[in-house]
């Protein structure tokens, strides 16, 4: 691999670990609501509508099949399972950090 494609991969795998970021952040507020809505607990959010429990579902679920999907070598492809920050590919060694 060469110098330019080393960084290009760096720069790939960041992007990749802030779009994740990004898709926790987002699904975290939805996933409250709904251990409230299934706990029966609404003292800290309120009553919950059946649209609000919808629509968080569906926000948690996308946040998830985005990561799942995201979290890919930029490299080769290949998928870190549950790797949180790994410095190498498992599958080609391509340096990510």
């Amino acid at each position: 691999m060469r110098p330019e494609e080393i960084e290009d991969v760096k720069r790939r795998f960041r992007r990749k670990v802030i779009g994740n970021l990004i898709a926790v952040v987002m699904g975290a507020p939805p996933s409250f609501v709904l251990v409230e809505a299934a706990t029966g607990n609404s003292a800290i959010l309120g009553a919950h509508s059946l649209a609000s429990i919808i629509a968080s579902v569906v926000v948690v679920v996308a946040a998830a099949v985005f990561v799942v999907v995201n979290w890919r070598c930029p490299w080769c492809g290949g998928g870190f399972g549950s790797a949180i920050y790994p410095p190498t590919c498992p599958h080609c060694t391509a340096k990510l950090r």
